[in-house]
């Protein structure tokens, strides 16, 4: 996403089949074309609610000769941001990845995945996992940028992997964290993302949000930085079991899932980044979007959908 961009950005054409069983195709791999709606851009992302794209013409990227994964440790989520617009103003278009991670999270990986551990010998609040791709020699210009960091102490600590298996141990790091989250049990997982610039805020804000709740409880903050999509996964406090906390807090799990839509509405984000809306968020689509762009969803889905039989419980709860 950081470098190509999303879904949108990289499909050049689609085949779809429609509720009425017409299966509108334009699969030419066309740079310009500007003949009417673009159904392209509508389907993608529609959750099937529209139609079932059954075939699409992808946008592809030469690979680059070099790929390098760097793994660096800061103190809070405002100096990811400007970790970020220091790699990208010193390497540009080449960051392909930048990821943040914070202690917590680090912590419950340790405690199910003991082999993936951070690299550092001691512990940090917040890490950030980079990694750019380019021409030969890529490498020194990356090392270069981040012992500038360590000269302002932007970034604490660092390591940057020198071999293809070391770089597979730093990104597990992160594709772990879902697995981990999963097995230590959230009382509520987010998929929120705000301008860039208010990460901090949004991180901050949602940790007191959450916390007013109920104290004690924790929250494994974690994302893609490059377009603002940070993750909250919310656990109960430490010593009680997700099973036990609901049972004896019922209302908890709805409580935290709004306070974070809520300052996420504040931050002036949305409520859903990648994953979509799908069935569990249909009163939350309500409740955040613009009643014009609300109404008009409404009015597609009627359009070419009139039976309600494509993804019915996607998107409307009616």
């Amino acid at each position: 996403m950081l470098r190509y961009g999303n879904a949108r950005d990289l499909c050049i054409g689609i085949e779809a089949v429609m509720a009425d069983g017409s299966v509108p195709q334009e699969l030419n791999p066309l740079r310009k074309n500007n003949t009417g709606y673009d159904l392209r851009y509508l389907l993608i992302g529609s959750e099937g609610a529209l139609g079932i794209i059954t075939a699409a013409s992808l946008k592809l990227m030469p690979k680059n000769p070099e790929t390098i994964t760097a793994f660096c440790a800061v103190s809070h989520p405002a100096a990811t941001v400007t970790l970020l617009h220091t790699v990208k103003g010193a390497l540009g278009d080449t960051v392909s990845g930048f990821e943040l991670l914070c202690d917590f999270g680090m912590n419950l990986l340790a405690e199910h995945f003991p082999d993936d551990v951070v690299p550092f010998e001691q512990s940090y609040g917040w890490y950030v996992l980079i990694e750019i791709s380019g021409h030969a020699g890529i490498k020194d210009e990356l090392e270069e940028t981040l012992a500038a960091g360590f000269e302002s102490e932007l970034v604490l600590d660092a390591v940057v992997a020198q071999s293809d298996a070391q770089r597979e141990d730093l990104w597990r790091l992160r594709e772990q964290t879902p697995e981990a989250n999963r097995l230590t049990g959230a009382i509520c997982n987010s998929d929120t993302s705000v301008p860039i610039s208010q990460i901090n805020a949004f991180v901050a804000k949602s940790d007191a949000a959450i916390l007013a709740i109920h104290d004690g409880l924790r929250v494994n903050s974690y994302g893609h930085i490059g377009d603002g999509n940070i993750h909250l996964n919310v656990f109960s406090p430490a010593g009680t079991t997700k099973k036990d906390f609901l049972a004896s807090h019922p209302e908890s799990r709805k409580a935290v899932c709004m306070a974070i839509n809520e300052v996420t509405h504040d931050c002036g984000g949305t409520i859903s980044a990648e994953h979509g809306i799908g069935s569990l968020k249909t009163s939350d689509l309500e409740m955040y979007c613009l009643p014009g762009k609300f109404n008009a969803l409404k009015s597609i889905k009627a359009a070419l959908d009139p039976n309600g039989i494509m993804n019915p419980d996607a998107l409307f709860s009616d």
